[in-house]
């Protein structure tokens, strides 16, 4: 379990960036909501964040 603090909720599909490295991560099917994040964006506990692949 990672948890995220995700700016924005504009898709179920959203990019963040974890130690450096980009992630996919999916919203659908309501994660674990953990609360506000410093910046009031929603904070998120997902189970596997999905590396972006760089091309």
């Amino acid at each position: 379990m990672v948890t995220l603090e995700v700016p924005g909720r504009r898709s179920p599909l959203t990019q963040v960036v974890l130690d450096g490295q980009r992630f996919l991560v999916s919203l659908a099917g309501e994660p674990d909501w953990v609360g506000p994040g410093s910046r009031g964006s929603p904070v998120f506990r997902v189970a596997q964040p999905r590396p972006v692949d760089a091309e």
